[in-house]
């Protein structure tokens, strides 16, 4: 990752030769908190459902193939690295707000990103069960 004022670049190469730059918010403010908290409720519930789909799905012998399965696990890694990135960033919120009322709200999000962490990595070992 290199600086680039405000944002950082991630640059991600992959194994043909590909490369893409993504620019990366490098201190974000506060005040998109309530978009994160809208971002979370998706990753939430979607994750939360997906554990079951999965538990359903892991009953029938190829269901999906080694293929499917890991694509579906690097998808649920990368969501592990984001949800670090939104604990990091929340944490420093916290650590810096005067209102108890707003630490409040953002130590709630933290559970609610450790929760999603938890169905992550459900859905993680289902996946790895299944091979």
């Amino acid at each position: 990752m290199t600086g680039a004022g405000v944002h950082d670049v991630l640059t991600i190469t992959t194994g043909t030769g590909t490369t893409e730059e993504i620019e990366i918010l490098a201190w974000p403010n506060p005040t998109g908190l309530p978009l994160i908290i809208e971002h979370l409720w998706g990753i939430q519930s979607d994750t939360a459902a997906e554990v079951g789909l999965l538990e359903q799905a892991s009953l029938t012998p190829g269901a999906f193939t080694d293929i499917e399965a890991t694509q579906m696990a690097t998808a649920y890694c990368v969501q592990r690295a984001d949800l670090v990135g939104y604990q990091r960033i929340m944490t420093v919120w916290r650590d810096t707000q005067p209102a108890t009322s707003v630490k409040c709200v953002i130590d709630h999000w933290l559970g609610v990103l450790a929760d999603i962490e938890t169905d992550t990595r459900a859905v993680l070992n289902i996946l790895v069960s299944c091979r």
